[in-house]
């Protein structure tokens, strides 16, 4: 997941795929050429997947004053050193969860267009079980780790299928996981009747439980309203909402317009339902802008990839391709393989 090509080693530049000016410009310009609800898909995904690598030099950094003075400088969005307590990995690439939206993406993209959660299971496996650098950081002693990290839920589903258990996802994980990678689900097929059920197949990879699902589900339809109507409304994702989950999206919504980061600590900070889907909610009625839904959710610290990963996904969609800075796309290390990816998606 963190590295697409497994000959990759840490500190590689990545020069295949490395995103020159002009480069970067002609990507976008291929974006530019789709219908208006397929450039809204591909800017969920794309955003999802900028959203969280700007933020991952920043991550899970729970003092809100730290991640205050690191980015003291002016440098928000991309900080060219990481920064985070428990991993490392190079700037302009992707934390554990924009790798899953990176790895969902790749394979709903090379099955022309179709999302199969088997297929995709496996994937997950070959990136981070046995013999990859995943496994290798996982061995390290010590914190912060020389490589990238593997969420809980990932632990739990490498294990499972290791030792031939099933079901092989993880039944108490309530982590953003689902959430993050099904967005190239929700693109993929917004607009159709089977739109949140492929959303429970994709959470259902590595989380086998309810919450995680049906957070999933609310979240889901709240991108797939955005995507055809261009309109941040919450209604669709009301409706789809569980009792709990409603409880979540109606707190976070009460919160809009009161700082993130104030918002964001009350709620809390750390990585799972219900604290990181109010954040998200919050996040994204406050938001005027791609840039500044982001840079504020990097400020709030804490599990900030996660939830810009959503957030993201929803204001990209919202305010469209141009509301992306030219330079961010330059920093993200994989933005021409993507978007390659991202144009099959929305197309089939």
């Amino acid at each position: 997941m963190y590295f697409p090509c497994p000959e990759l080693k840490p500190g590689s530049q990545i020069n295949s795929l490395k995103s020159a000016s002009k480069q970067a410009e002609m990507s976008k310009a291929k974006l530019q050429q789709l219908s208006p609800v397929q450039q809204r898909k591909a800017a969920a995904i794309l955003g999802a997947l900028v959203a969280d690598s700007a933020t991952s030099p920043l991550h899970w950094i729970y003092d809100q004053e730290e991640v205050k003075r690191i980015t003291s400088t002016g440098t928000i969005a991309f900080v060219p050193e990481p920064h985070c307590p428990y991993y490392h990995i190079p700037t302009g690439t992707n934390s554990a969860y924009g790798a899953q939206v990176f790895v969902t993406l790749r394979e709903v993209a090379t099955n022309k267009g179709v999302f199969e959660a088997g297929r995709l299971a496996d994937a997950l496996y070959k990136e981070c079980g046995p013999g990859t650098i995943y496994e290798k950081v996982r061995q390290e002693s010590g914190q912060p780790k020389k490589g990238p990290w593997t969420n809980h839920n990932l632990k739990i589903f490498i294990a499972n299928r290791e030792e031939g258990r099933k079901p092989e996802a993880d039944p108490t994980s309530q982590d953003p996981d689902g959430l993050c990678k099904a967005i190239v689900v929700i693109a993929s097929l917004s607009g159709t009747a089977s739109v949140l059920d492929k959303v429970g197949e994709c959470v259902g990879t590595t989380q086998s439980n309810e919450a995680a699902t049906n957070y999933a589900r609310s979240g889901g339809a709240l991108l797939d309203s955005i995507i055809q109507t261009g309109e941040i409304d919450f209604e669709a994702a009301k409706k789809a909402a569980s009792p709990n989950v409603l409880a979540a999206l109606e707190e976070g919504l009460a919160a809009k317009g009161k700082p993130h980061q104030v918002a964001a600590k009350e709620f809390g900070l750390a990585c799972g339902f219900p604290a990181s889907f109010k954040g998200m909610i919050q996040g994204i009625a406050s938001a005027t802008s791609f840039p500044q839904a982001v840079k504020d959710g990097i400020l709030a610290g804490g599990d900030n990839c996660s939830r810009n990963t959503f957030i993201g996904a929803c204001v990209a969609a919202k305010y469209g391709l141009e509301s992306f800075p030219d330079e961010w796309l330059k920093k993200y290390d994989f933005t021409d393989q993507v978007i390659d990816w991202i144009c099959t998606v929305v197309k089939a």
